[in-house]
């Protein structure tokens, strides 16, 4: 399991990807630019902005009120699958 509890700043400029065969609970991420999480049940607990796209990979939970911002342009989409 990965667990977060305060917010990650992550440079612009830098991809973040998240992947474990267990849970994922994350607080907020503020301004990476791609994200890839991939979890046995994925838990949202803060907003989530990204200048790319975003995907999220197993079956996803809001844990709180939550904004899911990407940059805007063309194919920064946001996307689920399970």
């Amino acid at each position: 399991a990965i667990t977060t509890y305060d917010q990650l700043n992550v440079s612009s400029s830098n991809n973040l990807t998240i992947s474990t065969g267990g849970a994922v609970s994350l607080s907020a991420i503020n301004t990476a630019n791609v994200l890839a999480v991939t979890g046995n049940g994925i838990t949202l607990n803060g907003s989530i902005t990204t200048t790319g796209t975003q995907t999220y990979t197993g079956a996803v939970t809001l844990g709180s009120d939550v904004v899911l911002t990407t940059g805007g342009s063309t194919g920064q989409n946001i996307s689920f699958s399970s």
